[in-house]
């Protein structure tokens, strides 16, 4: 009798084990369900991968030359036509000597510090406008000089803009400069992108090759989102007398250079206004 008991508990005990491991089994597959991806099925993006970039991103208009670009929100701007800053003044004077009529608009500076740890030394955009040329003219300031160039044409906004690009180095110092130039109401349109980059002569291994092709891609950015539309012309009148300095330099300041002589013989046209005087 006491055999028999013996056997039946230990029977008992067996199926208690059987069922508790099946229900382990059964609690322990929908864990290992949702750890898995079914098939054809691709997992959900976190949300922040749907922010846009436009937060990231300021826009420039200047009416007066009908003329709006976004560059990024970081990069640093100056309004040429108001700065006193001794490299726009410099930047002005050496254009004045390559492009007489040619106004230096705006200039987008890359931070310094946009790319530690690299060689990057700095990268600038400057927008001109020049309302005395051709478009023959226009469209040779992108003519490829020599056989160092590289060069292409791009539509900005339903505008043909050439481009010319090169890279040269001095005293340690790289520099690859890319011109674009575009003819659209009457006026040329330019832009003058470079990307400057130093040496690493101690070869330190913090320190690598700056990309000036991946941060020529950002300046080009700018370059693109370039729009075009009629300028808002104002009238300003000079009455009596000689072309004086204070006429000359408010003429200068919104339609580009233009010398004494040819200033005293008409009446002259720009896209930010028209100066007229007996």
């Amino acid at each position: 009798m006491f055999h028999w008991r013996r056997c039946i508990i230990s029977v008992l005990l067996m199926l208690s084990a059987i069922w508790f491991s099946g229900c382990g089994k059964t609690h322990a597959q929908p864990a290992r369900s949702q750890l898995s991806t079914p098939k054809g099925q691709a997992s959900k993006p976190a949300l922040a991968r749907h922010v846009t970039g436009e937060s990231t991103l300021s826009s420039y208009n200047n009416p007066s030359y009908g003329v709006t670009f976004r560059y990024p929100r970081n990069y640093f701007l100056d309004d040429a036509l108001e700065s006193e800053d001794a490299p726009i003044l410099e930047a002005r004077q050496k254009l004045a000597a390559q492009q007489p009529g040619a106004t230096l608009v705006a200039t987008v500076t890359i931070p310094p510090d946009a790319y530690p740890n690299t060689t990057f030394v700095s990268g600038t955009l400057q927008l001109i406008v020049n309302p005395r040329v051709t478009r023959e003219t226009c469209q040779s300031f992108a003519v490829p000089l020599d056989e160092a160039y590289t060069f292409g044409a791009t539509s900005i906004q339903g505008t043909a803009f050439n481009w010319r690009q090169r890279r040269s180095a001095a005293a340690g110092t790289g520099f690859l400069n890319r011109d674009y130039a575009g003819y659209s109401n009457g006026t040329c349109y330019e832009f003058f992108l470079e990307i400057v980059t130093g040496s690493n002569p101690d070869l330190d291994p913090g320190i690598k090759d700056a990309d000036e092709v991946k941060i020529m891609r950002q300046l080009e950015k700018i370059v693109l989102s370039l729009q075009i539309h009629n300028p808002q012309a104002s009238t300003i009148h000079f009455s009596g007398g000689p072309a004086t300095a204070h006429k000359l330099s408010s003429f200068r300041s919104n339609c580009g250079q233009i010398d004494t002589q040819e200033f005293q013989s008409a009446s002259w046209r720009c896209p930010s206004a028209v100066f007229s005087y007996t």
